[in-house]
């Protein structure tokens, strides 16, 4: 494609309708391949050139102007990104038709985009632009991105009826299961919603993302467990947390409390002896380094509580040197 770019504009010049042809089907290759920074170079050329030979809403122009959408959103230039979609849902709606492919998508990633960046009223007033047959490939990511806008804004009852009709999607089983069950929780139906959180935390998957839902899933009941005073309960879910994924700090920390509370302090030094041993820059971390010293005292182990309270005070003022060191660089411009 490379070279079919150069020979077009040698042969035909740099504004031949086929050195257009060209570099949107470049461009497209480079998104597909992850060549994602090159895309938006290539797409903006190429949606400049389309400006100038077919005019500013010819259908290559608007697929051009797409594609460099797609590629600043895949580089977290939300800002850029933004700024490139003004306008462009609605001109592929008239130039191409409310339900074609590039209309939906562009509806998606200005929804998308929105909502990330917390303007949930622009979200949903692209989402309520959608119309005519919605593809079937596409239709579960518009419902669980609408659901996700109506948690955001407070309407659980709406994000609710989504969210119950999509379990069991497919790819979307435990991160449907999940928020469904914050929704209902949120709604006042708490025991609706630990079932649905339940169900979330025992999918089976292997999946990396669905695994970190599964976690998450089983943080949240275990959590809500504990601060129900069901301390029991709640320890099944914090156990079934992965030891090594991104919640396993605080899962270790509440299967502590709850053992904690029940005046289990033996037990409860377990997770936190295990989690007083991880990053201290981490907030769960640094709350298990004083539970412990507190555990120990509650055993009328006075001599490892001492040690452990001036361990951990030493650790947190080695933490402070570090950012007082780095405070000063900053002011020096280091």
């Amino acid at each position: 494609i490379e070279r079919a770019a150069v020979d077009a504009r040698d042969r035909f010049g740099a504004e031949s309708p086929l050195l257009l042809h060209v570099l949107t089907t470049r461009t497209s290759q480079m998104i597909n391949s992850g060549q994602t920074a090159d895309a938006a170079a290539s797409a903006r050329e190429t949606a400049a050139l389309a400006r100038r030979i077919e005019g500013p809403d010819a259908p290559l122009t608007l697929t051009a102007t797409l594609n460099e959408v797609v590629a600043l959103s895949s580089l977290g230039r939300r800002d850029e990104a933004r700024r490139a979609l003004t306008g462009l849902p609605e001109r592929l709606t008239r130039v191409l038709g409310a339900d074609h492919g590039e209309t939906l998508l562009s509806i998606r990633l200005q929804a998308r985009l929105a909502a990330y960046d917390g303007d949930f009223a622009e979200a949903l007033e692209a989402l309520d632009r959608v119309a005519g047959t919605v593809p079937e490939k596409i239709r579960d990511d518009l419902n669980f991105l609408r659901a996700n806008t109506y948690m955001a804004v407070g309407r659980f009852p709406d994000a609710i009826k989504i969210l119950r009709d999509m379990q069991g999607a497919k790819g979307y089983e435990g991160f449907a299961a999940y928020n469904l069950g914050m929704a209902q929780i949120r709604n006042g139906q708490e025991a609706d919603g630990l079932q649905s959180l339940a169900r979330a935390g025992q999918i089976g998957t292997g999946d990396p993302g669905a695994l970190a839902i599964k976690d998450k899933a089983n943080l949240a009941l275990g959590s809500r467990l504990l601060e129900n005073k069901k301390e029991d309960q709640a320890k099944v879910y914090l156990e079934r947390v992965r030891l090594k994924g991104a919640f396993s700090n605080r899962a270790l920390l509440a299967s502590g409390w709850a053992d904690a509370n029940q005046e289990h302090y033996e037990r409860a030094l377990v997770p936190w002896s295990l989690l007083a041993k991880r990053n201290v820059t981490d907030k769960a971390v640094q709350e298990a380094m004083l539970a412990v010293p507190y555990a120990y005292g509650k055993l009328n182990i006075h001599g490892k509580a001492a040690l452990a309270y001036g361990g951990a005070l030493e650790a947190f003022g080695a933490e402070l040197k570090k950012l007082a060191a780095s405070t000063e660089s900053i002011k020096e411009g280091k």
